[in-house]
C-alpha cells in the first residue's frame, strides 16, 4: 500500500499505519513517483478521497493494466481521461458512496475484536466541531478527529 498526501508531516503516521511507502504530492509528480515505486508496472487500485481533477488524473496515469480507480469524494470536479488509455490499460473507474450500514457494523466488529484499529488523532468537544471541520477542509488533520458529546 502506498499513501499519497500533500503534507509531509502525515507520512510518518501513514507508514506506522501500514503503508509501504509515502508519496509527496506537493511537487505534482504523483503518477511518476507511483510508477517508479512499482518498477513501471503501475498500481493495481487507487482510492481517491479528494476527487479533484489533479488527483483523479494522476491516479489514472499511475494505474497499471487492469487497474481500478475508486472515488469516494462526492463533490469533485470534472476530469479528463484519454479513451485510448482506458482501453489499452483496461481500466475500471468506480464511484462509491462509502459504506453500507452492514459494512459499518462489520467494521465496528473488526475494531472491537482488535483486528483493525482506527487512527483517531484528536478528540474534541462537540462544541468545537466547526473548528475541526475548518481544519479538516485545509487537510490539517492526520487520521480522524472524534467529536465527543458530554
Amino acid at each position: 500500500m502506498i499513501a499519497v498526501d500533500l503534507m509531509a508531516s502525515k507520512f510518518e503516521a501513514c507508514l506506522k499505519a501500514g503503508a509501504d511507502a509515502a508519496v509527496d504530492a506537493s511537487d505534482g509528480r504523483v503518477a511518476e513517483q507511483l510508477m517508479e515505486l512499482t518498477g513501471g508496472k503501475g498500481i493495481d487500485v487507487a482510492i481517491d478521497f479528494v476527487c479533484n481533477a489533479s488527483t483523479i488524473e494522476a491516479a489514472i496515469a499511475a494505474l497499471g493494466k487492469g487497474g481500478r480507480l475508486v472515488t469516494l469524494g462526492g463533490h469533485g470536479s470534472k476530469f479528463s481521461a484519454l479513451p485510448g488509455e482506458l482501453l489499452r490499460k483496461e481500466l475500471e473507474l468506480l464511484g462509491s458512496k462509502y459504506a453500507t450500514r452492514q459494512e459499518v457494523i462489520e467494521s465496528l466488529e473488526l475494531v472491537a475484536r482488535g483486528e483493525v484499529w482506527p487512527l483517531v488523532t484528536e478528540k474534541v468537544p462537540l462544541a468545537d466541531g466547526e473548528s475541526v471541520h475548518q481544519r479538516l477542509d485545509k487537510g490539517l488533520i492526520t487520521g480522524r478527529a472524534a467529536l465527543m458529546m458530554q
